[in-house]
């Protein structure tokens, strides 16, 4: 083979190899483009909208149904998570509301929701430690069993 014949062979096995990596590249971005087409949708749906028109109006029982809703028909994101935690934080449950504070606090990539849902966990933890009674004892020891108050024979133990 003489020169010119070997230069134009690796002249078209570069362009073979720089289309072949172009079609693999696009391949790989064509892949991406159908996966976040499948990926969560990025508009609200309806449900998510009704849940906020009910937050908005401090209805918070059915804006947290319509939240719930919008979770489990696929829009599980930071935002219906926090929703959900203030929506039972208002309503006093605070076990759910801690739980979805904990989702967001742990997944969410935005900072300022993250700081956020980790401040409504903080109060809802302070506000469930005040309420336990903890430390108030049995607040019938100073009853008697035949009536009347104080020390009688079986509020006091004795015989």
């Amino acid at each position: 083979m003489n020169c010119k014949t070997v230069h134009s062979l690796v002249a078209c096995l570069c362009l073979l190899s720089l289309a072949a990596g172009a079609t693999v590249n696009e391949q790989a971005a064509a892949k991406k483009a159908s996966k976040s087409k499948t990926a969560k949708p990025k508009t609200p749906p309806k449900s998510f909208q009704l849940g906020w028109q009910e937050f908005q109006n401090k209805r918070f029982g059915p804006a947290a149904e319509q939240f719930e809703l919008a979770d489990r028909n696929g829009f599980c994101n930071d935002m219906t998570h926090y929703y959900l935690g203030l929506c039972y934080h208002n309503l006093n449950q605070t076990q759910r509301a801690i739980d979805h504070y904990s989702w967001v606090a742990s997944y969410s990539k935005n900072p300022i929701l993250r700081y956020q849902a980790q401040s409504g966990y903080a109060q809802v933890a302070k506000y469930a430690g005040s309420r336990t009674y903890a430390g108030n004892g049995n607040v019938f020891t100073g009853f008697s069993y035949r009536g009347g108050g104080g020390g009688s024979s079986m509020s006091s133990g004795g015989g």
